[in-house]
């Protein structure tokens, strides 16, 4: 299949779901100006995937194009039922938008597609966490059933979020592309959705914001600045173009404590292209946590951004979530604006006296169904949404009702209800899933320091504070400063001695499970009874090294002084012609973020790294989606509806910052496709010209010659034979360690390996007790010389084929791998790779 027919097969696959889905969404949106048509594909898709999993699991469908048809009939028979009688009002307003469709639909074209000739231009699937991601879609391919066989433990289901993979797996087999090409259509469509999703969240806030701009062209072009915001690099790639060119000194680069850039520059100082191998990784690592000596953490945090994990080409759980976490966002603004409808009963939906009300359990089941998705899609955004959308109804009531205690413990109503009605709709995947979690740890030391923040954030977070100074100057006599002032503070010196407190009962013994987390907490500092680590970890955090916390708490403290504000009248200030009612929901968005950046610097989640690295990934990662919606809002509204001096300080400000955020993906797009030529060039090729491709395995075309460890020809010919000829099986292949070349049968065919890369087994699974001694004995069946032993071996794991392949030559010795050929009956064999078929009676026969 060609390139442009497989992509035109999943728009047009994608936008027919989305048709499907819309009067679905449009009446669960319906208090949005544009009625949820933006996000009708990416509910489409997980309406749609969750008909396909759900009814799997009770065996009523099974993951085929079949199902997938009888699943979009299914949603379709509901969107039909949702139109009884509204037909023709659904078709006049169709009509009267249709400028808006315009722009929706080309938004998602445009999007879709320059992702998919990016990828075209690079579609290795190799490195990072790839493999892994690329094995649950080729596994799932092989699972009509659910839950989905785990292709990396043979004789279990797959312990993970993986709902991202079945809804890649319904398209892929649907679509009829394989698994190495649905890969990358899919992470080029999760682009195309997160920029039609972000279009319409923006584009739903200007209109209820500015009512009579309907008509304009602008209202159609202000939109883009979401997906701009959100598309953006961090400070990193300005940052390496300096570097390159000689600009800066010495102490500046020392100052800003980022690896590799205070080595000198490689090829001279004249071009704008980073010459230093990787050099777009360095991005992702610009935060580096230090110990109370001023030595690097050796786990420092992992701080990715939304358009890193793109020109990285991962397919992971907190990329593919993106789109619905904008779906989540989306819902929160519904039920804002619902609550803060004058007319509305704030009370009518999460009173308990309602809970009854037809229309209720209709809504609620669609909260639940898209709230409860996050969790299976990637557990760390379930709580996060769930806050935004119970805080979003919450606030939109009280501005109707005023702070009442009744609204707040309506608002939690609402919450503990959409959870409940989420866990329930999802219980099969918490049967299966276990996690790596262990509660939170106290983060007494460490902090992220202000210029590593700015690196991190700068293009997003200035243009939000400026919002935000602005919003704050403008509503000055509102606000009561006074009690922000002394609460400040306050708040941090009690955060910090309370994590300190705990820390020293841990390192006492007497705090539960001291033992288990005293390694993580003492930073390698002695924290013996008389040793001062208290005091100096105290002296650290309040003087010497406080960190982003007092900014961020000055901004949450701000924030909340706004948000009080909400009370005023429905949409305008009185004095000011300030919008109140939008900005109050912008503003919750902000202040989730900003919660989302100051909670690392006092907990982090106890997980398997043993330090708050993967908490700052997650966390940052989503506070950036909602800085930037933020940045997108506020800087709409400083553009188009201030004719005050702001807005002529704002626009070089902004510009400057738009500027900046360009530099990382525009240079980091064009590294990681070789200038744009592309990656892949046929071995058989008459020219030196590279050829677009969306194939992940083309790259596989190297001679399997001695001492070459990457998958070659051979191998990528006998993965084809594999997935052609052989329906399921457990396979049996060398294992070695994670983010190697190992398990890549398993990973590129969807067979079950005996044990794939087993530190991430571990990682899924929390612990390594379930196959703790699977290497092992994988390493025994290829090493021993004695056949018995090998049987044994191949009879206690079900072992269905035997590969040996290019790493399996490297790794054994010959005499240890004849005894394959000696017993077994090789049923696939080319140049360096062999496929014995192995089953009892086989043995029994010989």
């Amino acid at each position: 299949m060609s390139n442009i027919f497989a992509f035109f097969a999943w728009w047009l696959l994608t936008s027919v779901i989305g048709l499907a889905a819309w009067p679905l969404a449009s009446k669960l949106f319906d208090r949005l100006p544009d009625k949820g048509y933006a996000f009708s594909k990416t509910l489409g898709l997980l309406v749609t995937g969750y008909l396909v999993w759900g009814l799997g699991s009770f065996g009523f469908l099974q993951l085929n194009p079949g199902g997938t048809v009888i699943a979009v009939l299914i949603m379709l028979a509901g969107s039909l039922y949702l139109l009884r009688g509204e037909l023709p009002a659904k078709v006049a307003w169709l009509k009267e938008k249709q400028g808006y469709l315009l722009a929706v639909e080309l938004v998602f074209f445009l999007t879709f597609a320059l992702w998919t000739y990016v990828r075209a231009l690079n579609p290795e699937i190799t490195a990072t966490e790839k493999p892994m991601e690329l094995a649950f879609i080729n596994a799932i391919l092989r699972s009509p059933t659910m839950p989905p066989q785990d292709p990396w433990l043979s004789g279990y289901a797959i312990s993970y979020y993986y709902f991202g993979y079945i809804i890649v797996a319904m398209l892929t087999q649907f679509s009829g592309v394989g698994g190495a090409v649905g890969f990358n259509l899919a992470l080029s469509l999760t682009f195309g959705l997160i920029c039609v999703n972000a279009y319409g969240i923006l584009y739903n806030l200007i209109a209820i914001t500015k009512q009579d701009t309907a008509a304009k062209v602008g209202r159609y072009l202000f939109p883009l600045l979401a997906p701009l915001f959100i598309m953006l690099g961090n400070l990193g790639g300005p940052l390496e173009v300096m570097h390159q060119r000689g600009i800066g000194s010495d102490a500046f680069w020392t100052w800003t404590d980022i690896p590799n850039l205070d080595q000198p520059a490689i090829q001279g100082q004249a071009q704008w292209e980073p010459a230093r191998y990787l050099w777009w990784w360095q991005s992702s690592r610009v935060i580096h946590d230090t110990t109370l000596t001023g030595e690097r953490s050796g786990l420092s945090p992992i701080d990715e951004f939304p358009m890193f994990s793109f020109v990285l080409g991962d397919l992971h759980p907190h990329v593919m979530t993106l789109p619905y976490a904008l779906l989540a966002i989306g819902l929160a603004l519904q039920l804002f604006l619902r609550k803060s409808d004058p007319e509305e009963d704030p009370h009518r939906e999460i009173n308990l006296t309602t809970a009854l009300d037809k229309d209720l359990i209709g809504r609620v089941l669609g909260y639940g169904l898209i709230l409860g998705a996050l969790s299976f899609l990637n557990t760390w955004d379930f709580p996060i949404y769930m806050f935004v959308v119970a805080a979003g109804a919450t606030v939109g009531a009280l501005i109707n009702t005023g702070w009442t205690w009744r609204t707040l413990l309506n608002g939690v109503f609402l919450g503990f209800l959409i959870v409940v009605v989420g866990v329930i709709l999802y219980l099969p995947f918490y049967l299966t899933f276990s996690s790596q979690a262990g509660g939170l740890m106290p983060n007494a030391v460490y902090s992220t320091r202000v210029h590593q923040f700015i690196i991190m954030f700068g293009p997003i977070a200035i243009p939000t504070i400026f919002w935000l100074v602005w919003l704050a100057f403008n509503n000055r006599k509102e606000i009561e400063w006074r009690p922000a002032l002394v609460f400040g503070p306050g708040l941090l010196v009690l955060l910090a001695g309370l994590a300190t407190l705990i820390s020293v009962l841990v390192m006492r013994d007497v705090w539960p499970d001291a033992a288990g987390m005293r390694g993580s907490i003492s930073a390698g500092m002695d924290m013996t009874p008389g040793s001062g680590w208290g005091s100096a970890v105290l002296r650290r955090r309040l003087v010497e090294q406080p960190g982003i916390a007092p900014l961020l708490a000055s901004l949450l403290l701000l924030i909340g002084g706004l948000l009080r504000t909400a009370k005023l009248p429905f949409s305008k200030h009185p004095s000011k012609g300030v919008t109140i009612r939008p900005a109050s929901f912008v503003l919750l968005l902000a202040l989730t973020g900003g919660l989302l950046m100051i909670g690392p610097e006092f907990v982090y989640l106890r997980d398997f790294f043993g330090a708050r690295m993967n908490t700052i990934f997650k966390f940052y990662y989503q506070a950036w989606l909602l800085w930037a919606i933020v940045a997108a809002y506020g800087s709409w509204y400083l553009l188009s509806q201030v004719r005050t001096v702001a807005r002529y300080v704002y626009l070089p400000v902004v510009l400057s910052m738009i500027i900046a955020g360009l530099f990382y993906p525009v240079l980091a797009t064009y590294t990681k496709t070789n200038g744009l030529q592309g990656t892949y060039r046929p071995r058989d090729a008459v020219s030196d010209d590279f050829v677009p491709t969306l194939n992940g395995m083309a790259h596989m075309q190297n001679d399997c010659n001695p001492g070459y460890r990457a998958p070659c020809l051979d191998e990528r010919i006998a993965i084809e034979w594999i997935n052609a000829n052989l329906a399921d099986g457990v396979i049996v292949e060398a294992v070695g360690g994670s983010y190697t070349q190992y398990a890549r049968i398993s990973a590129h065919t969807g067979l079950q390996a005996v044990i794939g890369w087993p530190g991430h087994e571990g990682q899924w699974r929390g612990s390594y007790d379930l196959f703790g001694e699977r290497e092992g004995r994988v390493k025994t069946l290829y090493e021993t010389t004695d056949w018995n032993e090998a049987v044994t071996i191949l009879n206690e794991y079900s072992v269905d084929y035997v590969y040996v392949g290019q790493l399996e030559r490297e790794d054994f010795t010959g005499a240890s791998l004849e005894k394959f050929e000696a017993n077994l009956t090789p049923i696939y064999q080319n140049g360096v790779v062999t496929i014995y078929q192995w089953t009892p009676e086989a043995d029994n026969a010989s």
